[in-house]
């Protein structure tokens, strides 16, 4: 039993190298809240029930950086709690212009106040630390986000695809450096897909009526 929920595997390990092999992980119901926010406290905690299937295998001497594998998961309806995850999901936002309206928030309070989700799910693969997925789909109220991309679970570092289709269209952005202070760069292209063209044409207008 692991936070409220239960962890089954079967361990292979060997005594030369220290190696540990982790064989049919299953991990059902574990609550997030009591690893990430609770014990771990990392800057990208969100809550929730835990569902996790995979194999894995790491050294002792350095488990983040030796860990290889691949697995699936699942998380249940829950919040995004962590302040740099909150920081980057509010930058991406305002970088964009699509403020108002994103994220089902007030814009003043997006990147402070915990954002609700109904699920995270997506599959992934381990090789040597670094954490690849194509799949990860965030799935909100009013937003779903999609993220491709590598994540260095020792050095923090990342980078990126993300693809935010919410109530006023569709973003894209690639997230790249370090977790703690990542860089956000969004396409142009996609955000002037969210803008009415006519409303582009009425503010030119009554910018050159100013000059008359």
């Amino acid at each position: 039993g692991v936070a409220s929920g239960t962890v089954t595997t079967n361990v292979v390990a060997t005594l030369e190298g220290a190696h540990v092999d982790l064989k049919d992980v299953a991990v059902n119901a574990a609550h997030l809240d009591k690893l990430l926010v609770e014990f771990l406290c990392q800057g990208y905690a969100v809550t929730g029930p835990l569902d996790l299937t995979g194999n894995f295998g790491l050294a002792l001497r350095d488990p983040l950086g030796t860990l290889s594998g691949a697995g699936q998961l699942r998380i249940g309806s829950g919040k995004v709690v962590g302040a740099q995850a909150l920081r980057l999901l509010g930058s991406v936002a305002r970088i964009g212009g699509a403020v108002s309206g994103l994220l089902g928030a007030d814009p003043a309070t997006i990147g402070t106040s915990p954002l609700e989700f109904d699920s995270i799910t997506g599959t992934f693969q381990v090789s040597k630390g670094v954490v690849t997925t194509r799949d990860l789909l965030y799935t909100g109220r009013g937003l779903k986000m999609a993220v491709a991309g590598e994540y260095g679970l020792a050095s923090g570092r990342m980078n990126m695809d993300v693809t935010l289709d919410h109530a006023r269209g569709q973003l894209h952005a690639r997230v790249t450096g370090n977790a703690a202070s990542p860089a956000i760069q969004v396409s142009p292209s996609s955000v002037m897909k969210s803008v009415d063209p006519r409303s582009v044409e009425r503010g030119l207008q009554d910018l050159l009526k100013r000059f008359k």
